[in-house]
């Protein structure tokens, strides 16, 4: 089995629906990270959150790949450099499933609801 299981991508993408099989499968419990932070002491505590969780549970979303994402889209500069973001994150072999959509025009709707 592997250390670090974490599912990525867009809202409505699927990730909730198959982190709950995954979880029954592998009886791992579920962290839920959230959505972008606007502070870096809260995208810090999201981090070491997400890290002391990287073993034990399966992750939906991490800071380490979302972090440059939400930067990029809100046009300012991320927390801490990608480059670091990823070599924390490599440290802990993960398998990184990203659950993506059939379309951009459904990201954007279920990002205004």
């Amino acid at each position: 089995m592997p250390k670090c299981v974490i599912v990525e991508g867009p809202d409505g993408a699927g990730k909730s629906t198959l982190l709950k099989k995954l979880e029954r499968y592998l009886g791992k419990p579920v962290y839920h990270t959230g959505g972008p932070v606007d502070s870096e002491t809260m995208f810090l505590k999201k981090l070491h959150e997400a890290e002391d969780r990287m073993g034990s549970h399966l992750l939906d979303r991490t800071p380490h790949i979302s972090e440059p994402i939400y930067a990029r889209a809100g046009s300012r500069r991320a927390f801490l450099p990608e480059h670091e973001l990823h070599e924390r994150l490599r440290g802990n072999n993960p398998v990184v499933v990203y659950c993506r959509l059939s379309s951009m025009a459904t990201m954007f709707r279920n990002m205004d609801r």
